[in-house]
């Protein structure tokens, strides 16, 4: 099964990147794997089908992508003041 999913990476100097990837979980519903998300389709028809599949991806929870933390849910760090 796979499934279009917002990503959200902690890069190096402590702010947030957010990307949509294609996750492919196994059997037990752990990712398997995680590909880049460049929507592209030879067909409108298929193209739009993938657009609202990134959209349904916007309305779920934001999992982490860094390897430490992969799949875990994101919840927003607090910053110190």
């Amino acid at each position: 099964m796979a499934e279009y999913r917002i990503l959200a990476f902690q890069q190096d100097n402590k702010s947030i990147l957010f990307e949509v990837k294609e996750l492919e979980y196994h059997e037990s519903g752990k990712i398997h794997r995680i590909y880049q998300s460049l929507l592209f389709s030879f067909s409108k028809k298929d193209l739009c089908k993938k657009l609202k599949e990134v959209k349904k991806a916007s309305e779920k929870p934001i999992l982490w992508g860094n390897t430490s933390r992969v799949g875990q849910v994101y919840k927003k760090l607090k910053q110190k003041v």
